[in-house]
């Protein structure tokens, strides 16, 4: 159909219309009203496209995120290198989350299934992971959008920290401050477990590094001040 034979039929259901509309509404809008009608009905039909558009797309940011391959395994392709890891563009808000009492936010957050038969973890479950281990905590971290990694079952907490410091690392050498800081652990979901390590970057160097918890350590570690 042309776009002339549209406008006609368009043209012809809206004076069916304004048949119904008392005079004085009707010369106005023969005068004036029909063009700021027809602009407010290409409005609407672009916003109904962008409705359809996003319901048939998910944001990158929040799309779940597939378990890390076994070839990046084999590959070791796993290492994260905290150097290039981009400072946050945002001032924190008044709320801090503290590591041994030091001001930080979170740049990195990996966690894999404990084993097991419960479900594969994904994206979508970090903020409210993070809030299992302490009320808050995931509202606070997620605002400094960190890169959140999914790493394939680890079956015991050992083989987990040790992976994750392996790949996971300060990136200044021993004996030297830094700002950033690795904790890795597990957390205990009812009948299930999620190991889950972080890498999070300090207001100020210093000398804490590597955490390493054993049990339900993370409320001695992290508080919300």
């Amino acid at each position: 159909m042309q776009t002339a034979e549209i406008e006609k039929k368009v043209q012809e259901q809206l004076e069916k219309v304004s048949d119904k509309v008392p005079v004085e509404v009707k010369g106005f809008l023969n005068e004036y009203g029909w063009p700021l009608v027809y602009g407010l009905i290409g409005v609407l039909i672009i916003l109904l496209i962008f409705r359809i558009l996003k319901l048939f797309s998910k944001p990158a940011g929040k799309r779940k995120n597939k378990p890390i391959s076994s070839k990046q395994w084999q590959e070791n392709t796993l290492e994260i290198d905290l150097s290039k890891i981009k400072n946050h563009a945002f001032p924190p808000g008044k709320k801090r989350i503290t590591v041994k009492g030091t001001p930080v936010r979170l740049g990195v957050l990996i966690f894999a299934k404990a084993g097991g038969n419960g479900p594969e973890p994904n994206e979508e479950q970090a903020e409210s992971l993070l809030n299992f281990i302490t009320p808050n905590l995931g509202d606070l971290a997620m605002r400094d959008y960190p890169e959140v990694k999914i790493w394939e079952a680890q079956y015991s907490p050992e083989g987990f920290t040790q992976l994750f410091n392996q790949n996971v690392r300060v990136p200044e050498p021993k004996g030297q401050k830094s700002r950033w800081i690795t904790i890795s652990g597990l957390v205990r979901l009812g009948p299930d477990k999620v190991h889950v390590g972080m890498a999070v970057l300090a207001d100020t160097p210093n000398q804490i590094r590597t955490i390493n918890l054993n049990g339900d350590q993370w409320l001695d570690i992290l508080r919300i001040g």
